[in-house]
């Protein structure tokens, strides 16, 4: 645990592997709670991130990880009634983001959205097919 700094330069490498063997040339990041901090650092410093996919975010946690602009579009999944992850202050940061963004709020669902994967699944997919970044 290197509070995302080793963790969001291990994901930078390995996208610039992916990148150097052409395997890819742009990319979709999706994290969840510690891993959405993550995935957000490395989206802020790159310009290869088609979109960003951000599942209960621990802002008040882990606030430097989070910016009021991204070089992409992304999207937040947040529950109302998340135990770990204070849902107001995660409505206040996606109200204050300059850049293309959408809160995706699901009520009476807690930080591991037990019994609503499948709806997050299908909103994740939903929102990716609508910006044009993942098949249909």
């Amino acid at each position: 645990h290197d509070h995302m700094l080793g963790e969001s330069d291990d994901l930078e490498q390995l996208m610039d592997l992916l990148v150097q063997d052409n395997q890819a040339q742009s990319f979709i990041l999706a994290g969840f709670s510690f891993g959405s901090g993550v995935a957000s650092l490395v989206a802020q410093r790159r310009q290869d991130v088609e979109h960003l996919v951000l599942v209960a975010p621990p802002v008040g946690k882990y606030q430097d990880a989070y910016a009021d602009s991204y070089p992409c579009p992304l999207s937040i999944y947040q529950g109302s009634a998340d135990d770990v992850v204070e849902p107001q202050l995660v409505t206040l940061w996606a109200s204050s983001i300059k850049t293309a963004s959408k809160l995706y709020w699901f009520e009476e669902v807690g930080h591991f959205f037990h019994g609503k994967l499948l709806d997050l699944s299908e909103k994740v997919t939903t929102e990716l097919q609508g910006q044009g970044v993942f098949p249909s």
